[in-house]
């Protein structure tokens, strides 16, 4: 097994507080995000690691993911500009007129994508967590797009 970890850290509630995942490739297999201040915030959090994006879901918001689940045949990841903040939206791509879509403040995501990144299959997964361990729910192929406003809500341009 090829572990790495990675630390972030946050000045949060006016003090130091961290996150660390520790890594297997593109999967998670061990994480202090529960106990960080995005996990108690409730807040979701984007990490990206070997060509993968990981959705991170805390424990109060596990009853979404089988809406993101349902029927997706791939994820797009779009870059802009959404109440005056650069954010990511993270749609779930279905076929259907309403697909399933988040929104991630970009300072809660480990590292964004550029230009050079558009055009590439990455992989997408979403984690939440079972008795306490990261637990993958779904991985699906990726694209990722920079786009001027959000919400974007379209299917990716090829």
């Amino acid at each position: 097994m090829n572990t790495q970890k990675t630390t972030i850290f946050t000045n949060s509630e006016n003090r130091l507080d961290s996150l660390c995942i520790a890594n297997n490739g593109p999967d998670i297999i061990e994480t202090n995000y529960c106990q960080s201040f995005y996990g108690r915030q409730g807040l979701l959090f984007i990490s990206v690691n070997a060509g993968a994006f990981r959705l991170l879901v805390p424990p109060q918001r596990k009853s979404a993911i089988p809406n993101m689940r349902r029927g997706a045949k791939h994820v797009v990841l779009s870059l802009g500009e959404m109440l005056g903040r650069q954010m990511i939206e993270w749609l779930v791509e279905d076929n259907s007129d309403t697909p399933y879509a988040v929104y991630v403040e970009t300072p809660v995501c480990d590292r964004l994508f550029g230009p050079e990144d558009v055009g590439k299959e990455w992989r997408a997964s979403v984690w939440g967590f079972e008795n306490g361990k990261p637990h993958k729910y779904f991985e699906r192929p990726a694209y990722c797009q920079i786009v001027l406003t959000l919400p974007w809500l379209q299917k990716i341009s090829q």
